[in-house]
């Protein structure tokens, strides 16, 4: 094992790599329920979106981790299900089994312009604090879509947004 992951190069130990991966997972555990609890709204079954988000999660966690010989955790992007249930499904009025072959389609073309070494282009193409404004936007975008179902902000015809 130490030569499969070249753990001496690293400078690190098999320990030292549980420990890391066992803190990794309990960072991201939340996703295993909240994944699930934001995909249901859109119509989608809550027991086959958790079984689903648990069997991705682990097999693309142990591909990053075998196969790939990079330790980080694989799961489903907060920011993507959100969009996804609120602005496509609800906004949108998309049927989510089409919006969910929408998914699949954009998946394949991402893995093309991965394939292709096109996405670091696109990628260096966007300036930094573009790059930091966008995901600031959909940490933002999260906070109040659980600020909303805590029922911590209401709608206001007035203001959009108003105090729970």
């Amino acid at each position: 094992m130490k030569d499969y992951f070249k753990l001496e190069e690293n400078h690190t130990t098999l320990r030292t790599e549980l420990i890391a991966g066992i803190s990794s997972f309990l960072a991201i555990a939340y996703i295993i329920v909240v994944n699930p609890g934001i995909l249901s709204k859109s119509g989608m079954p809550f027991s086959g979106v958790l079984t689903a988000t648990v069997i991705v999660c682990c097999f693309c966690s142990l591909m990053m981790g075998l196969y790939a010989r990079n330790p980080i955790v694989v799961a489903p992007g907060m920011g993507l299900n959100a969009f996804f249930t609120f602005s496509a499904v609800l906004g949108m009025k998309i049927p989510w089994p089409v919006a969910l072959g929408a998914v699949f389609w954009s998946g394949i073309v991402f893995l093309l312009l991965s394939v292709l070494n096109i996405r670091t282009y696109i990628v260096r193409s966007i300036p930094k604090p573009l790059r930091y404004a966008i995901a600031a936007g959909i940490g933002l975008f999260i906070t109040l879509i659980g600020f909303a179902n805590a029922g911590m902000v209401v709608y206001n015809p007035a203001t959009i947004i108003g105090i729970g």
